[in-house]
């Protein structure tokens, strides 16, 4: 890799030899509208190999990031490639700070990252984070290139206890704001207005939240 990227283009910082920055090719019997199905596999399957690895409690953030006493310390990428009207293959990529120094990171993100080695007070082995996250991201995806993806929709949910909870999302279309009322079998988020209107969230930038 020669240059991380987030979502809406920004950059992801991945200092050379200290994280551990991966993509997986996946072929998946999903709708097009079932990506971000993919994106919060991912996440449960970075969640929790910190888990493993680390025996830290990780959170998953609406949409696509990990995060230790919260602060970020993985985010993930979903992409799609289309033939026609149909998905060929998805691309998600994964990045996780694991020996990561915060103070090496640009001054604008230092207060809301971190990395498992800054957590523990130790290195961390790459590898072993590395095959726990391989090791959960095949385990998520057989259900869902079965066709069935409610199981990785209640884990991720244990992983965020994000439903019942108020949020202002910052959208392409303006500030959403809401009661977060679940996840739909496409993996959107659905937020009740004030008003009682439900709106469908794809991805956007949470702005506040209140657990």
């Amino acid at each position: 890799q020669t240059a991380g990227r987030g979502r809406a283009g920004r950059v992801w910082v991945s200092p050379a030899g200290v994280g551990v920055y991966v993509s997986l090719v996946l072929r998946p019997r999903l709708a097009p509208q079932g990506a971000p199905l993919v994106t919060l596999m991912t996440a449960v399957a970075v969640a929790e190999a910190v888990a493993e690895v680390t025996g830290l409690a990780p959170r998953a953030k609406w949409p696509n990031d990990v995060l230790l006493h919260g602060r970020k310390v993985s985010g993930n990428l979903t992409e799609v490639a289309m033939v026609a009207d149909a998905v060929s293959h998805v691309v998600t990529g994964a990045g996780i700070n694991v020996n990561t120094h915060v103070e090496d990171l640009p001054e604008d993100l230092r207060g809301k990252a971190t990395s498992l080695a800054a957590e523990l007070g130790r290195p961390v082995s790459r590898v072993d984070v590395l095959r726990a996250f391989l090791e959960r991201a095949e385990h998520w995806y057989a259900a869902l290139r079965e066709g069935d993806p409610g199981p990785v929709i209640a884990r991720w949910k244990e992983l965020s206890a994000i439903v019942g909870t108020p949020l202002r999302v910052g959208t392409p279309h303006g500030v959403v704001e809401g009661l977060v009322a679940d996840v739909d079998p496409d993996g959107l988020l659905r937020l009740v207005d004030a008003e009682g209107r439900e709106h469908r969230l794809h991805a956007g930038d949470v702005i506040d939240s209140r657990p």
